[in-house]
């Protein structure tokens, strides 16, 4: 079947087993892409009255078709379980390099079930899943635990999709990062994850995803990248970011200024927004994998408290840490952001 593997991974970590099962085709076509297939796993096979941190309970990690190919804006993946935050169906995806190397090493899709006696993390490449021990990564924040692996197993360019500390104590929001902090931020899978002993799943693969017709798709792929390049909004995520969407909120009145209490706060939401980041603390960055327009920030403080270089805050964290507190200081914002994302 053309834009796919043809194989999912099952690992039972109770059993601390591996399975291979074949991409059901019929399940891909009704419900494509990485959150339909997915969430299909999940409606058939976690009862509606699973406690979401208990080994019943079952976490999925999913590509789609276009994954791995050459098209534009297609590097994401999905986490999909039963949400330990609100009880109820989660997917939730994150973008970067991660889902490339998952797909390229063979794979659609990876289904976890049960929970391991210790911790450990599943090393993906070149068709196989290996079961490793975790023991010595526990604790680490997801920064360390990815540069842990790749020392680990003896290259640079495997990627990671790991918990942080937040993860470990099975905190209800907490997150499932991979590569430059990028993140699976919703309803908190790395809870699951936790509840699981699962510290991270790394990945290296260099496969060919086959395509039907390579010069059609690369037609297609030209179109939407004009698209998008004339595109009001996401035009603007090259040079600023999603950060760029605080010059349009601020204005409608969409700003969640001081808990949404305050409607209009022009003088903070610019010295926020992607603009000023771009003109004071910005410095280049290749972007995710496929993707042209680049709208991750990697950023540059170079004194003073707040000194750090790494990746910047999207539009959502420059809200949470700046316009719902009333703080402007985009330094602090930036600091508080990569601490929020190494814990997880």
């Amino acid at each position: 079947m053309f834009g796919y593997m043809g194989t999912i991974a099952r690992v039972d970590l109770t059993q601390r087993t591996v399975a291979y099962e074949p991409l059901n085709e019929d399940t891909a076509r009704a419900f494509i892409g990485g959150s339909g297939y997915g969430t299909k796993i999940i409606y058939d096979e976690v009862p509606g009255d699973t406690d979401p941190l208990s080994p019943e309970n079952k976490l999925v990690f999913m590509t789609g078709p276009l994954t791995g190919t050459s098209f534009p804006t297609t590097t994401r993946y999905e986490v999909c379980t039963k949400s330990p935050l609100t009880n109820m169906w989660l997917a939730t995806s994150s973008a970067g390099w991660w889902a490339r190397d998952f797909k390229l090493a063979g794979f659609d899709g990876l289904i976890v079930e049960g929970k391991a006696d210790s911790p450990v993390y599943l090393w993906v490449t070149d068709g196989k899943v290996e079961i490793k021990d975790a023991g010595h990564l526990w604790g680490l924040d997801t920064d360390q635990t990815q540069e842990a692996i790749r020392s680990e197993l003896g290259d640079k360019d495997i990627k990671v999709s790991c918990i942080g500390p937040a993860g470990e104590k099975q905190v209800l929001l907490a997150s499932v990062m991979n590569d430059e902090q990028r993140a699976a931020g919703r309803g908190g899978a790395g809870a699951v994850m936790g509840s699981k002993n699962l510290k991270a799943v790394a990945a290296r693969g260099d496969r060919k995803v086959a395509v039907a017709d390579e010069a059609a798709l690369r037609e297609v792929a030209r179109r939407v990248r004009e698209a998008i390049k004339h595109h009001p909004v996401v035009s603007q995520f090259t040079p600023y970011g999603t950060a760029s969407l605080l010059e349009h909120s601020w204005v409608s009145g969409d700003t969640p200024n001081k808990n949404w209490a305050k409607g209009e706060w022009r003088e903070g939401c610019e010295k926020l927004n992607g603009r000023t980041m771009a003109e004071t603390i910005l410095v280049p960055h290749p972007g995710c994998h496929g993707c042209f327009i680049r709208c991750a920030r990697w950023i540059r403080i170079k004194e003073g408290r707040f000194a750090m270089e790494g990746p910047g805050p999207e539009y959502e964290t420059i809200c949470a840490f700046g316009t719902m507190l009333m703080n402007d200081n985009l330094e602090a914002v930036c600091w508080a952001n990569d601490l929020a994302n190494r814990y997880g």
